[in-house]
């Protein structure tokens, strides 16, 4: 464990645990709209009347699978920007009215979550990553055969 720990630096670590935290954050806010979809049905009816039923539906699809995924670290990219058009419209449409340094300070909160879903997409993840995992095994040089050796 101790190897595994030194083999990254400080930076990955906390990007890990960070990745980690709101993966499982935006995965129980997804399990939290798929219980209430009324409460996010009505919400979502509110702004976009025609399609909100869709939206409602993409809201949890992207919260419930992105988080898990994030939280696992397999197609990080992929997770945090299908997440990033949620928490924008969730900008937007839902805590716009708010204004910034409200007493719920939802914006602010909403804003940095964006910020770090920018950031996870842009970013590798290499701590505590599936992903990681995975380029670590393809990278792995292959053995060379006896036939690969005269040709």
């Amino acid at each position: 464990m101790r190897e595994y720990l030194e083999s990254f630096n400080s930076n990955d670590i906390a990007l890990g645990l960070l990745r980690v935290f709101i993966g499982a954050a935006l995965l129980l806010k997804g399990l939290n709209f798929m219980f209430n979809m009324h409460e996010l049905y009505d919400l979502t009816a509110q702004t976009l009347p025609f399609s909100s039923l869709m939206i409602a539906h993409y809201i949890v699809f992207a919260h419930v699978i992105g988080g898990f995924c994030l939280m696992i670290g397999l197609l990080t990219r992929t997770a945090a920007l299908s997440n990033l058009p949620v928490i924008l419209g969730a900008i937007f449409f839902v805590h716009a009215q708010e204004g910034l340094f409200s007493s719920g300070q939802g914006l602010e909160l909403t804003i940095m979550l964006a910020m770090i879903l920018c950031v996870f997409g842009y970013a590798k993840s290499k701590f505590l990553s599936v992903d990681f995992y995975l380029d670590q095994r393809i990278e792995q040089p292959k053995r060379k055969s006896l036939v690969g050796n005269f040709i």
